[in-house]
């Protein structure tokens, strides 16, 4: 094993969220607030994994890099899974293995000399023993990731990060919402919370007030150690206190804590955030969760924004991951081995979404990493293109599908440069759905030369080639009138539900099969 720093991990490199031992699904949280429901209920168990999974192989589709904590290596027993298999011959466990000689996952250590040192807190046997057999599948030929360059510098250096956490929200707790502009940051953090949702002034306010709660919890809270964590946290607001923190044993929001739920996956997400922040590199948010720009920490403050051009450069990379992630996604994952996962990441398309994606985070100037968008765009609509070719040869197994292959979407294009791939009414089934919500913040607020076509593709019996004759395109709007950006949203919204899409795609749709 070799040790590298943070400056040598990869310009896209990630930290996946959904290994987090405290990650469910907004559903299953729900269902955890009912009387009786556990991390132990069989129900949630499978729920729990089935998330993970498909989170866990979406970072790696999408992750030029995805660091793993060590600690999860050995107690996230959904993570093991992929190597705990006793089994001397495993396809799963030699995938994982191949990943980690491949530089595609590398282990973060706190301080540790090695993946065999003991942990300081208790550990799973059956954790320690997959791993034990997964070091045995890979040998020595990989690289972990820490904090300094010495054990003890790296051990020093991660003690720091629990400050990281609960600095976060004793330094927001001082901003004072009678400010317009403090009103703003909190505004758009609540949004990010609850999924785009508008916002009233009276919920920011109240949001405000439950947020300082947790502030005030931290500066408060005294015990023998003089450290409180979200462990802590969680048993004082969400948890029927400290032993049912562990057991998932949630209770339902109290009347004096509105917005349980939102500070509930605030707190989840600057915790996940502060060891990226720390390696100068990226969190990759669950599909359904907020991403990063929810904690709005381009702020300090009366609400002033950072000055420090390091730092201003160091946000803009972070809100350009947070946003362009949300156009990550391929919903057919779940079809997805960690076998196939490696295979994709040979493809050519996989290659020159990584470079794109490198050549915006690695520019040192905004405004050049700004130019590069417009590729980065294009290679994410090549990988999905890819991704799909890739699903339909190699891990369909229905033959008729395979013979009967078809996909319908929508083709959005603002300026000439692809804006939005969005997901059609049913009944036509998409078969992935690409959004990229971050190319919205690049766009004027006045906008010339609007294209929208809808797509039928059709592919030959053995799904390999496009077939050109049954494809077709319709062109729904071309405009070179002026439109403010707001005007389009809703034009695609109501496009998006409209009955004469439906109808229009069956009859292309029909035409197409024919």
């Amino acid at each position: 094993m070799t040790f590298i720093l943070p400056e040598q991990l990869e310009a896209g490199a990630v930290l996946p969220q959904c290994l987090d031992g405290q990650y469910v699904p907004p559903d299953v949280f729900e269902a955890l607030m009912q009387p009786g429901k556990t991390f132990a209920d069989s129900r949630v168990q499978e729920d729990r994994r089935a998330a993970t999974n498909v989170e866990f192989l979406r970072s790696l589709l999408y992750g030029s890099q995805i660091v793993v904590n060590r600690a999860f290596l050995i107690n996230n027993h959904f993570l093991t899974d992929f190597f705990a298999s006793p089994q001397k011959k495993n396809s799963s466990r030699q995938s994982f293995a191949k990943l980690m000689r491949d530089r595609a996952i590398v282990p973060f250590l706190a301080g540790e000399a090695s993946l065999d040192d003991p942990l300081p807190f208790n550990t799973s046997p059956e954790g320690t023993n997959a791993l034990k057999r997964l070091l045995e599948e890979v040998g020595s030929d990989f690289r972990s990731v820490r904090l300094g360059d010495t054990n003890d510098e790296a051990k020093r250096n991660a003690a720091k990060l629990g400050a990281d956490f609960t600095g976060y929200f004793t330094g927001h707790k001082v901003m004072n919402i009678e400010s317009e502009e403090v009103r703003n940051i909190f505004t758009a953090m609540l949004r990010e919370l609850r999924g785009k949702a508008e916002v009233s002034e009276p919920d920011v306010r109240s949001f405000k007030e439950n947020f300082d709660r947790v502030a005030d919890f931290i500066y408060n809270y005294k015990s023998p150690s003089g450290s409180v964590g979200r462990h802590e946290l969680y048993a004082e607001f969400f948890a029927w206190g400290p032993e049912a923190v562990v057991a998932g044993d949630y209770r339902p929001p109290r009347d004096d804590m509105p917005f349980h739920r939102e500070l509930k996956k605030l707190i989840d997400l600057r915790y996940n955030t502060v060891l990226p922040d720390a390696l100068h590199r990226y969190c990759l948010t669950p599909a359904h969760l907020p991403t990063r720009s929810a904690l709005q920490t381009a702020y300090r403050g009366e609400g002033v924004r950072l000055l420090n051009q390091t730092a201003q450069l160091e946000e803009v990379r972070r809100e350009f991951m947070a946003l362009s992630q949300k156009s990550l996604n391929f919903p057919r994952i779940t079809d997805f081995t960690l076998a196939h996962v490696v295979e994709v990441r040979k493809l050519d398309a996989w290659g020159a979404f990584r470079d794109a994606q490198s050549d915006v985070l690695s520019q040192m100037d905004p405004l050049k990493s700004i130019s590069f968008l417009p590729r980065y765009n294009e290679a994410v609509y090549a990988f999905q293109e890819a991704l799909h070719a890739y699903h339909r040869t190699h891990v369909v197994r229905d033959p008729i599908q395979r013979r009967c292959s078809m996909t319908v979407r929508l083709v959005v294009r603002v300026a000439g440069f692809l804006i939005d791939l969005l997901p059609v009414a049913e009944p036509v089934k998409m078969l992935y759905h690409v959004g990229s919500e971050f190319a919205w913040d690049l766009v004027p607020e006045r906008i010339r030369e609007v294209t929208v076509n809808l797509v039928v593709d059709v592919f030959d019996s053995e799904g390999h080639v496009r077939n050109e004759e049954h494809s077709r395109q319709l062109q729904i709007l071309h405009d070179d009138a002026q439109y403010t950006k707001a005007e389009l949203r809703e034009f695609l919204e109501n496009l998006h539900n409209s009955k004469e899409l439906i109808a229009t795609l069956h009859d292309n749709a029909s035409q197409a099969k024919k």
